[in-house]
């Protein structure tokens, strides 16, 4: 069974721990299977502005910045030749660690992100310091983007053009704060669904997805988000 109408899906993970690696190929592999080919974030940008998609497409994304994306993550990607975008919580590298989680997890240092660029993935900003940005004031928000940008910039010597949400929280304020000041490129949420031609890219929707998950739980869940179930 396949999607029947061109489209495009952008997936959204955070780690791939260890003991999981094969769940997440499998996962990858079954899209594949499915019918679905996997572009680049920028590619994905382009075709949404230039008239839409001839097939099913799908992006794959990781949030926050942890390391076992780079040790994990990234000789998958490489085997089945998947060009995938990190979003970095600026201050999570910085410091080595997600301390806004319960749950302390080590993440990639610079040295490894510009490894990740090097070997053809991509990266944008997930702000500094990874705070909800709807409780911010309009001064934080900027800060929180700017800040992030810089040193991302500075660090890679390179343009960072694209930004995700944390928690997928945005609001009508902060998405006119990050539009009206070309902040950013686009900006993705993790709402859920399918986007054609013409989506608009400060509202990019994003599958919340995890290796842990198997495969029929992934299709059903992002079935259900578009208000459809595939059977």
């Amino acid at each position: 069974a396949r999607w029947s109408r061109p489209h495009w899906r952008i997936l959204c993970y955070h780690g791939v721990p260890d003991g999981l690696t094969d769940a997440f190929r499998a996962q990858l592999a079954a899209f594949r299977q499915m019918g679905f080919s996997f572009i680049d974030l920028d590619q994905g940008l382009k075709l949404r502005g230039r008239g839409g998609f001839a097939r099913p497409t799908m992006t794959v994304t990781f949030d926050d910045g942890y390391l076992t994306v780079y040790q994990n993550a990234l000789p998958i990607l490489e085997e089945l030749q998947i060009k995938a975008f990190l979003y970095l919580a600026v201050d999570y590298i910085n410091k080595g660690t997600n301390y806004r989680s319960q749950d302390s997890l080590p993440t990639m240092t610079w040295d490894q992100v510009r490894d990740w660029v090097r070997r053809g993935q991509g990266v944008g900003s997930h702000t500094f310091t990874h705070t909800a940005l709807c409780a911010c004031s309009d001064s934080r928000v900027t800060e929180e983007c700017v800040l992030s940008k810089q040193i991302i910039e500075d660090n890679l010597q390179m343009p960072i053009r694209h930004l995700s949400y944390p928690y997928g929280q945005h609001s009508r304020r902060t998405y006119k704060l990050i539009k009206t000041e070309r902040l950013y490129d686009s900006a993705a949420t993790i709402d859920r669904g399918r986007m054609w031609a013409g989506h608009d890219p400060y509202r990019l929707r994003r599958d919340v997805c995890d290796p842990a998950w198997n495969v029929p739980s992934v299709v059903r869940i992002m079935s259900v988000a578009d208000g459809w179930y595939w059977l």
